[in-house]
């Protein structure tokens, strides 16, 4: 968990994808056009996720992440994520016999393990 003042930024664009969770607090997702204009993309609010569909690809953020005020924000490693889910499907009865690709594109499964493993 890192904390983070208003204006802060949380990664520029070219940088390595990471899971990131707001937990408290507010922040922007944007672009610069070549004329130096923000474009605004999305504003992020408590216990939402964002750019996570990147972690699966091999591509790096194409956005910035600045916060709009004072923030924690929740941030983990492909590498962990990739342990965490692994081990639950080692030990999870249920989840035996699904793939971990399976578990990473369906959204409602991925979100109830963040919430029940990292985030108790």
């Amino acid at each position: 968990m890192k904390e983070y003042n208003p204006g802060e930024v949380i990664f520029k664009e070219g940088g390595i994808p990471y899971y990131y969770r707001v937990v408290k607090g507010k922040e922007k997702l944007s672009n610069f056009t070549e004329n130096g204009k923000e474009f605004v993309q999305n504003i992020i609010s408590e216990g939402q996720n964002f750019v996570d569909s990147l972690l699966f690809t091999d591509k790096t953020y194409l956005i910035n992440a600045i916060t709009l005020e004072s923030c924690s924000v929740l941030r983990v490693r492909y590498a962990c994520l990739i342990y965490t889910l692994s081990s639950m499907l080692l030990y999870a009865k249920h989840y035996r016999t699904v793939c971990i690709t399976s578990i990473c594109c369906c959204r409602e499964i991925y979100h109830k393990i963040f919430r029940t493993v990292l985030l108790e």
